[in-house]
């Protein structure tokens, strides 16, 4: 079973990231971290086991980020021990040493083989409420493909007893339905029949081992994943997951968990194309709770500005701005909340009430300059200037305070990044000023 999820992984990866993976970068070995001393006695305990010259593998990621994982996993007062490593120069598939405290004296109870040449994750969490903890163990191969291990405890001598395991892309542990139990939720892309297919998988832990409770697929079109978001809602809870098409596109998959049936759907997945067109933009930013409403908004990208321009190198582009409008999934729908622009995947520019039909904007990219423009809302035409605005560097702007920018203000900052302004038209009917314009614009890093 062990090898099939292998092959699976192996052959997922080819068809999908074609040798490369964006979210599991290979890492060097880190050093041991320093211990007290009372985890002093844990490192000599583990090399008079395996010696001195085993190599430590730390978890790239995650809540542990050292090769040496000390908690209480079996509720009986004293502290076990996982330790990752490479017993020699010549494996290159992760080991892991287990060790419990007896009396104060570390022990070696056990050892695991794992599933991969990195150890990307390590997770310990009660999935049952029984009081135990089960340990996840996630892991890189060499192919850049991921294996979930999920491991209960055992006592007396303690030890960790292979539940299930399972090739996967990203994974979350949540209560999906506020019962206090926690569930696994997975995305996973794999290639079958020739063509890539895409799942969203719910585990849980039950009497008999690992269950996948309900499972359906998702947009087969994406090359990876990135942040996860959750939203509880009466019945269960919604479940918002960014996706990659590329390296500069991306769409959010809207996943609805029902408690009631233990199942799972994906609404605005069209079921013909297995694709999601609703929340697709060509620029790579996240859904995020935009409005502090704590619901996430996904940025949906719809039309156009109407007789807005882009120049570069002096020469006027064949595309026009287009508008980024942030919805909100209600009631099976999403639902515009806001209109914006943005520049790049750094700064936002929510659309003002009453600017709506009534202004464009003209993009210099070369000075990296918007300069905004009044129009006709019946014949598109422009009727006005009213304002410009700079998108550049805090170290550039100190530079150049009394050259370049002489005439500028600066409207916002964060970090290095920083917004000018000048030429505000404040005789326009639009109600352009400082304090309008700070507002309208937000950091989205």
């Amino acid at each position: 079973m062990r090898a099939c999820i292998r092959a699976l992984a192996v052959i997922a990866l080819c068809v999908t990231l074609g040798g490369c993976s964006l979210f599991a970068p290979v890492r060097e070995l880190l050093a041991v971290p320093s211990f007290s001393a009372q985890n002093e006695a844990l490192k000599r305990a583990f090399e008079s086991e395996y010696g001195k010259n085993v190599q430590y593998k730390s978890p790239i990621s995650g809540r542990y980020l050292s090769a040496f994982v000390v908690a209480d996993l079996d509720a009986d007062g004293a502290d076990e021990a996982m330790v990752f490593f490479l017993p020699d120069a010549f494996t290159t598939t992760v080991h892991v040493g287990v060790l419990d405290c007896v009396d104060g004296v570390w022990q070696r109870t056990g050892e695991l083989e794992g599933a991969g040449s990195d150890v990307y994750s390590a997770e310990t969490i009660d999935l049952d409420g029984d009081g135990l903890q089960e340990v996840i163990l996630c892991w890189s191969t060499l192919e850049s493909s991921r294996v979930m291990s999920i491991y209960g405890c055992a006592h007396a001598p303690f030890s960790l007893l292979r539940l299930s395991e399972n090739a996967y892309t990203e994974m979350l542990t949540v209560d999906m339905d506020g019962d206090g139990s926690m569930e696994i939720f997975t995305t996973y892309l794999y290639s079958a029949g020739g063509s890539q297919t895409a799942q969203a998988r719910v585990l849980r832990k039950t009497e008999s081992g690992i269950s996948v409770l309900d499972k359906c697929e998702l947009d087969s079109k994406v090359s990876g994943y990135g942040s996860m978001f959750l939203q509880r809602t009466d019945t269960g809870s919604v479940l918002y997951v960014d996706a990659y098409k590329g390296d500069s596109q991306m769409i959010t998959e809207v996943i609805c968990w029902d408690a009631r049936t233990a199942s799972m759907t994906a609404p605005l997945l069209d079921k013909e194309t297995l694709t999601n067109e609703l929340t697709w933009r060509s620029t790579a930013v996240g859904c995020r709770d935009v409005n502090g409403d704590g619901v996430p908004e996904i940025p949906c990208q719809r039309e156009t500005l109407e007789k807005s321009e882009l120049w570069k190198d002096a020469v006027q582009q064949d595309r026009q701005l287009f508008i980024t409008q942030w919805c909100a999934f209600r009631d099976g729908e999403l639902v515009p909340t806001l209109e914006s622009l943005l520049h790049g995947t750094r700064w936002l520019f929510t659309i003002p009430e009453a600017w709506r039909g009534r202004f464009t904007v003209r993009i210099d990219q070369d000075a990296d300059k918007w300069n905004f423009y009044q129009k006709d809302p019946d014949t598109d035409e422009s009727v006005g200037y009213l304002c410009s605005v700079i998108f550049t560097s805090q170290t550039r702007w100190k530079q150049n305070r009394d050259k370049l920018y002489a005439d500028c203000t600066e409207l916002c900052a964060a970090g290095e990044d920083t917004v000018l302004v000048y030429g505000i038209n404040t005789e326009s009917p639009l109600g352009v000023d400082e304090t309008l314009l700070s507002e309208a614009f937000g950091y989205l890093n």
